[in-house]
């Protein structure tokens, strides 16, 4: 959604910059930052739902097989 790229944009630019606010963040946390989950369903015009018509917002308890939520999920169990 486009409040939520501006959003991540301003985060990422604090994060990468050289001021000591960024470098004390970035010493004391780890930042996990995942691209976004639905580049296809965007580009067809759908802010949640992906190509296949499933709304990623609200699939992440139970995500179906092969979504962008079971890869996320993933990662996220990783860190």
């Amino acid at each position: 959604e486009v409040p939520a790229s501006f959003m991540m944009r301003g985060v990422l630019e604090l994060l990468l910059s050289t001021t000591e606010e960024a470098h004390a963040l970035r010493r004391r946390f780890v930042f996990v930052v995942l691209p976004m989950l639905n580049p296809d369903g965007v580009a067809v015009g759908n802010g949640r739902a992906n190509c296949a018509g499933l709304d990623l917002n609200r699939c992440w308890e139970r995500p179906p097989v092969g979504t962008e939520i079971v890869a996320a999920r993933r990662v996220l169990e990783e860190v």
